[in-house]
């Protein structure tokens, strides 16, 4: 009895203020990793946080609560917490690599390929910097850059799906169809669920006059993903040009629709005007 009030007490004194374990800054960052890991992105900011403020020259504190905040859509927070962790530690390839992922989400391409560039100077087989710069590229309409990216990070993961696609689609910027369809149907191989490379594919197609692999490629994006504007919209048209036209008027139709729903009325008045021409070809056929 004497021996389990004694560890009775022991116990219940390690309760008390004076015999409580202060958390350290490693400790705060541990349990924030483990919170961003379990995607409790608001707590693990709060024991970043913490442990920053023990140790404010902690850069992987910074990064990791920058990747919290990118989580929670926070860009121009993250963009702030990995400045100071590119401070802190200037040769850290993933900081730049995620400092110029953010810029890119903002639409700051120009200084998000500076990042890129640096994360790859610092590790150069850093394959998604290179893609992510092929992106921010593509973006500038830098077309000819783009390809190149992405041929170099092809080279570094050769069975990268989204890098195919976005090759082609630089490729179809310059004329070379046959480019395109080569890379999404390797993309298409690697990924055959992704509704934008077929849309992609089948554009290229009906440029080089196959407008029934077009179809059948737009048919296949819109089973992905029916709310898919563009292909129906390029569907239709294509059955128009194979005097389809009671599946042309049903395609353009519901392309208008549903750009009208996406509140698109650009697209919806060009779609209208294909269609109105469509049923006149329709009554004289």
């Amino acid at each position: 009895m004497k021996k389990f009030l004694f560890l009775f007490l022991i116990c219940m004194s390690l309760t008390l203020p004076g015999f409580a374990k202060d958390m350290t800054s490693s400790d705060y960052y541990n349990r924030g990793f483990n919170e961003g890991s379990s995607g409790k992105y608001t707590e693990a900011i709060a024991d970043f946080t913490k442990a920053i403020q023990l140790n404010p020259n902690q850069a992987n504190a910074y990064r990791f609560r920058g990747l919290c905040k990118t989580e929670l859509k926070d860009r121009i927070g993250a963009i702030a917490d990995y400045t100071k962790s590119i401070q802190l530690n200037s040769n850290d390839s993933d900081a730049y690599y995620l400092r110029g992922s953010s810029k890119g989400l903002l639409g700051k391409d120009l200084e998000a390929i500076m990042d890129y560039t640096k994360a790859i100077q610092l590790k150069p087989d850093n394959f998604i910097a290179y893609r992510s710069r092929g992106l921010s590229k593509e973006k500038l309409k830098d077309h000819k850059g783009a390809i190149a990216d992405c041929t170099k990070a092809i080279q570094l993961k050769p069975n990268d799906a989204l890098t195919y696609r976005l090759r082609g689609l630089s490729k179809s910027f310059l004329g070379d169809n046959a480019g395109t369809i080569a890379d999404c149907t390797k993309a298409i191989q690697l990924n055959p669920n992704d509704t934008d490379t077929y849309y992609i594919r089948g554009a290229s197609k009906i440029k080089l006059k196959d407008y029934t692999g077009g179809i059948a490629d737009f048919t296949k994006a819109i089973q992905l993903n029916p709310d898919n504007a563009d292909a129906y919209y390029k569907r239709g048209l294509s059955k128009s040009i194979l005097k389809q036209y009671k599946g042309s008027i049903a395609d353009l139709t519901q392309a208008k629709n549903l750009y009208l729903n996406q509140n698109n009325m650009k697209k919806n008045k060009e779609v209208l005007f294909f269609l109105n021409g469509v049923k006149i070809q329709a009554k004289q056929y």
